[in-house]
């Protein structure tokens, strides 16, 4: 079977090898695997093609029944860590591609613990890709309503605020 997932994430180059389609197949994929109702956080980083792909992943979440919550710009990190502390989402789903050049984005999918999905889960997305063989809601379900999550970069705030010692700092007496 053909390869989709890289050492971290799906990556390609925006509009060839990693355009719109490939985006929203993969959304449905996703959404297959996780399966209907799942709910999704979904952030991007500021690269170009990045708002694109958000908005494929997120038709292709939709068509096959899952709630997908946008966050529009985060860093991975925040992301994640908004999906393990709230667990309010099945999982979620990051476009960027870190450290590649800049004609380079990435799909990276996050499991409920605001880890990446193992490879197993990896392979299951990749058979139902591949195979085409996504679940669709019917169209009586469909349109729904954008969601929106604007608190993870508080959420990430708070959390590294909480691990600061502050009394402990304040004894060194550092400026």
């Amino acid at each position: 079977m053909a390869r989709l997932f890289g050492t971290d994430g799906v990556r390609g180059v925006v509009n060839e090898n990693l355009n719109a389609e490939t985006a929203l197949k993969l959304g449905m994929a996703i959404c297959t695997v996780f399966g209907e109702g799942s709910k999704f956080l979904i952030g991007r980083d500021v690269r170009l093609g990045g708002d694109m792909l958000a908005k494929a992943v997120i038709s292709g979440l939709e068509s096959g029944g899952c709630v997908p919550y946008y966050c529009d710009y985060a860093p991975t990190p925040a992301v994640q860590y908004a999906i393990r502390s709230t667990q309010r989402f099945d999982g979620g789903i990051v476009i960027t591609a870190s450290h590649n050049p800049p004609m380079y984005n990435g799909i990276k999918v996050i499991d409920f613990d605001g880890v990446e999905i193992p490879r197993e889960k990896e392979h299951e997305i990749e058979r139902v890709f591949f195979e085409e063989r996504f679940n669709r809601i019917p169209w009586s379900r469909g349109d729904l309503l954008e969601r929106r999550f604007t608190e993870v970069l508080d959420i990430y705030v708070k959390g590294i605020i909480d691990q600061v010692d502050r009394d402990r700092i304040k004894e060194k007496h550092l400026t």
